[in-house]
């Protein structure tokens, strides 16, 4: 099983930390272009709806604040979760971490974009219809699977469960 340990790493350090992470973490514009572009909005037309939701009421540049600080602090927790794989690949202590916060990170992920599609009951009012969330959600899934499968699989488990 450790070609399966390796491949998770890879995979979930890959997609989700040099991906997603390195691409929304260094500038918040960047990250919120990324959103744009998933969601096949113009960057300039979601850039120009920000500014003037932020204009609309004396609230409105908390709310567009709200919506940049969530944007980022979200695209960073990826960016850790991912960035953590790697060195569980040359330090195997560090594997059920990964495995484990890694595995429940993506399956409430991919929830959240099931809810959005309506898998999970109503479609909320705010979600939006893209195929991008068909993508995350498979995504997330299979990422999940592979975290929760290998931390079932180490060695150490095996251990404690006899």
């Amino acid at each position: 099983m450790p070609a399966l340990h390796v491949l998770t790493l890879l995979f979930v350090g890959g997609f989700y930390g040099v991906f997603l992470g390195l691409q929304g973490a260094p500038s918040l514009d960047a990250h919120l272009t990324n959103l744009a572009g998933a969601f096949e909005i113009p960057p300039q037309d979601f850039r120009s709806g920000l500014e003037l939701l932020a204009k609309s009421s004396p609230s409105g540049p908390m709310v567009v604040h709200t919506l940049a600080i969530v944007a980022h602090l979200e695209i960073l927790l990826w960016l850790a979760i991912g960035g953590a794989a790697f060195p569980a690949i040359l330090f195997p202590s560090l594997r059920p971490g990964v495995y484990l916060v890694g595995g429940l990170a993506l399956t409430f992920a991919a929830m959240h974009h099931a809810r959005n599609m309506g898998l999970l009951g109503p479609v909320p009012w705010h979600a939006a219809s893209s195929d991008f969330n068909m993508v995350l959600l498979i995504a997330d899934s299979v990422a999940a699977l592979m975290c929760f499968a290998s931390l079932l699989t180490l060695p150490s488990a095996k251990l404690k469960a006899a």
